[in-house]
């Protein structure tokens, strides 16, 4: 049997959220070596994360969340999905969660956070900014330059 194309038949499933409790990757990784921080680049030391299809954010955001009860560190995430649509939701999420206090409120910020991580159906504002950061992350996709001056903490120089 043949699928039509662009009938989005047989693509499989695209799962939403993860299994597993959101982790403090921190507490999961190996306590910072002080003698280790003189031989660094950086002034901190850095932690390299590897999250293979973890689907959500749920364990970046509560290690980023819980990262003032550690010695401080200097985080890389490395997101491996497989499928466009969980990145796609991996870069709306993160840059909700990172939008500067001065363009949204934390109230408001923590209302559509909520509202696009579990919801189906969302109201007209949200939809709005759903809308105009898609379109925004989808010209700043091709451009790696205007992504890193306009997000710094995401790269997608290894996205193939």
């Amino acid at each position: 049997m043949t699928t039509p194309a662009g009938s989005g038949s047989g693509f499989g499933s695209v799962s939403w959220w993860g299994l597993s409790p959101a982790l403090d990757l921190q507490a999961e990784s190996p306590p910072v070596d002080p003698d280790s921080q003189a031989d660094t680049v950086h002034s901190n030391p850095e932690l390299d994360v590897l999250l293979l299809g973890s689907v959500d954010g749920r364990h970046l955001l509560r290690t980023l969340s819980r990262a003032k009860f550690w010695p401080r560190r200097r985080f890389n995430f490395f997101v491996l999905e497989n499928n466009l649509e969980a990145v796609a939701r991996h870069m709306l999420i993160f840059s909700l969660a990172l939008e500067e206090p001065e363009k949204m409120g934390l109230q408001e910020r923590s209302e559509t956070f909520l509202e696009v991580w579990g919801n189906a159906l969302l109201r007209p504002p949200v939809a709005a900014f759903v809308r105009a950061q898609a379109d925004l992350l989808a010209h700043l996709v091709p451009e790696p330059d205007r992504l890193e001056e306009q997000l710094p903490w995401l790269s997608l120089r290894a996205l193939k």
